[in-house]
């Protein structure tokens, strides 16, 4: 519901989308900084937990690959520009490094749902 209020904003009242659009990717940026730093300070073991790894049984010294992994899992870019118009322009690409067949679907999703908004 917190999301309509933006929305709100640059749908009806005129709001700049840029300034929003840079909040909300700050916030994904800090909020997988502290994810990782709570993945480097977790306690405990993980022996018993069946979390796997590329098929192998985790060991309490690959919670650096799971960060690893975290982080590299997908990518992806988005560029907001404004034309010489003053339209604005969106450019989106990502990558995924597993299933990306569904990575593809979700990005095909994404872009049928933005194009639906403009």
């Amino acid at each position: 519901m917190a999301n309509l209020v933006p929305l709100f904003g640059v749908l009806a009242l005129g709001w700049n989308v840029t300034p929003i659009m840079i909040f909300y990717w700050s916030e994904n940026l800090v909020v997988g900084f502290y994810n990782v730093l709570k993945m480097r300070r977790a306690q405990g073991s993980v022996a018993g937990s069946n979390t796997t790894l590329n098929g192998r049984q985790v060991a309490q010294t690959d919670r650096r690959a799971m960060i690893a992994f975290f982080m590299s899992h997908k990518k992806l870019w988005i560029s907001l520009r404004t034309d010489n118009e003053g339209r604005s322009e969106l450019t989106i690409g990502g990558t995924a490094n597993k299933n990306r067949e569904a990575f593809s679907k979700e990005m095909e999703q994404m872009i049928q749902s933005l194009k639906e908004v403009s």
